[in-house]
């Protein structure tokens, strides 16, 4: 499979869903989540779009003051229709939470 993707789009995407103001709101993720978006979080759970914006949307505007740092970001096509997207998310200012590792599966409908 050898379509070239925009890496610095999807890295631009991802990082927006780390915004306070992106995550609160129910309608900015459920735009920028494919209907059939999955996430592997660090504690091995498997989150679909609607656990997703669920979560999202429970923590609060208040409860990610600090934005994570996001390292070694890749995305590479898995299909034609779907981006493997793998960073690691690093939190240096919240009070020693260990660094956490994503893999989301991105799906263009």
């Amino acid at each position: 499979m050898a379509h070239d993707i925009d890496i610095e789009l999807f890295r631009q995407l991802e990082q927006e869903l780390h915004r306070p103001d992106v995550r609160s709101s129910r309608e900015a993720v459920s735009a920028r989540l494919a209907d059939d978006f999955l996430e592997f979080g660090s504690s091995g759970r498997v989150y679909d779009k609607h656990l997703t914006i669920d979560s999202l949307a429970k923590e609060g505007l208040s409860d990610r003051v600090t934005l994570p740092e996001v390292r070694d970001f890749t995305a590479r096509m898995i299909a034609i229709d779907a981006v493997l997207v793998l960073y690691r998310s690093v939190r240096q200012a919240d009070g020693g939470l260990p660094e956490r590792q994503r893999c989301e599966v991105l799906s263009g409908g």
